[in-house]
């Protein structure tokens, strides 16, 4: 027996995609990274925030993987890991004139 499987890539639909997508990439660059766990929760409150209808467990409060693996290639420039702490004084020490100063040494 065949059976179909549906893809959810239009759950949250193209506008709010990237509205997360750009909320994502914006504060990884702020040094905040988010692990895939965090982007499903993510995905789950918007959702449900905006009324929309989702194949998501309202019990986990959070998207499925095949969604977030979806959501993942459909953005590419986004990438999900279990970030690392950085010291606030490593995150304000790295700027141009460390830099420089560095490499002059070097």
């Amino acid at each position: 027996m065949w059976v179909a499987r549906v893809t959810w890539s239009i759950v949250l639909g193209d506008e709010l995609e990237n509205v997360l997508a750009e909320y994502i990439v914006t504060t990884q660059q702020m040094l905040f990274g988010f692990t895939p766990n965090d982007v499903r929760k993510l995905a789950f409150h918007i959702a449900e925030q905006n009324h929309l209808p989702h194949p998501f467990k309202k019990e986990a409060k959070k998207a499925g993987k095949d969604w977030l693996a979806g959501f993942l290639q459909r953005h590419p420039q986004i990438s999900t890991r279990n970030p690392e702490p950085t010291s606030m004084s490593r995150a304000v020490s790295f700027n141009k004139a460390n830099v420089d100063r560095f490499f002059a040494i070097v």
